[in-house]
């Protein structure tokens, strides 16, 4: 090994069938890791350490949660749910939010055109969900509503879209950068 290079320890593997679509590491403190995996089956994986650095174990395996492949996730930031439930996103343009401990899938609602959600971003403190499809579209809804709050054009195609509170940083295809404050 160089001097300088990380020590990189295996903890586990876990085999996946069909197209993993998207991947989540949730830090937990004296409770262990857990890491959340989605398909393009409608399936989520979760795998679970139980205690930090200690090795992985499914949690659970192969839990459909919709016939759509789920195209993205998120931790729902909302203080209110304590970190147990993920915000998904499918092809078919539907958000929904899934409650790991109780093993429950819940609709919040799908875009009338069934755009596909590329991302979706929960937001701390308040009970919004941002989602982007590659069609020029945010849509902002309310968890606590099940409604689509607000649908906002974008100028150009999106790319990626990262939240560091206060901000959504977006990035569009014509490498132009659009900050949202979300707390105005």
């Amino acid at each position: 090994m160089q001097s300088g290079s990380p020590n990189l320890q295996e903890t586990g593997s876990y085999e996946i069938e069909g197209l993993v679509s998207s991947i989540i590491l949730q830090k937990q403190n004296q409770q262990g890791d857990r890491i959340f995996i989605s398909d393009w089956n409608g399936k989520i994986h979760i795998l679970r350490s139980v205690e930090p650095g200690s090795k992985l174990k499914p949690l659970v395996i192969n839990q459909e949660l919709t016939k759509c492949p789920i195209l993205s996730m998120d931790i729902n930031r909302d203080e209110r749910v304590l970190n147990n439930q993920l915000i998904i996103g499918t092809a078919e343009g539907q958000i929904a939010i899934y409650h790991v401990e109780l093993e429950k899938f819940q609709e919040i609602g799908q875009d009338k055109e069934k755009r596909p959600i590329a991302k979706v971003i929960s937001i701390e403190k308040k009970p919004l969900i941002f989602s982007f499809s590659w069609e020029k579209v945010m849509i902002v809804w309310d968890s606590s509503s099940r409604e689509d709050q607000y649908v906002h054009a974008l100028k150009a195609n999106f790319i990626a879209a990262e939240y560091v509170h206060p901000y959504i940083a977006i990035l569009f295809g014509n490498n132009e950068i659009a900050f949202i404050d979300v707390e105005n």
